[in-house]
């Protein structure tokens, strides 16, 4: 069986201080170290999560989620999350996350209603 793969790939947004996380693939337990890694190397006021080719997360991908989202808003930081898929979406809404993180259908859309 092969191994769970989660692809991170970020860029800069369209506006100074955003950066964007493409994630493509599982944010699980398998996958969430690499992803805390690299969430926690950007640095910008406002991370955007890209969020539309995610298969599958599980609650350790939640876990992350919500160790990301802390550890950003202690520095006055925002997470954003975009394209959630509605798999995703039905997991933050099971665990009664979805208020915690502000969704926005597209990273484009995102931008656009971001401060």
């Amino acid at each position: 069986m092969p191994h769970p793969v989660l692809g991170i790939t970020p860029s800069n947004g369209s506006r100074p201080g955003r950066r964007v996380l493409h994630l493509a693939g599982r944010l699980g337990i398998e996958t969430v170290p690499a992803f805390l890694a690299a969430a926690r190397t950007e640095t910008a006021p406002t991370l955007i999560l890209d969020m539309g080719d995610i298969e599958y997360m599980d609650s350790s991908g939640v876990g992350a989620l919500l160790q990301i989202h802390v550890s950003l808003a202690k520095g006055n930081r925002q997470l954003v999350l975009a394209s959630v898929p509605e798999k995703v979406r039905m997991v933050l809404e099971i665990a009664r996350l979805q208020s915690i993180f502000p969704m926005y259908s597209s990273v484009a859309i995102a931008e656009e209603l971001l401060p």
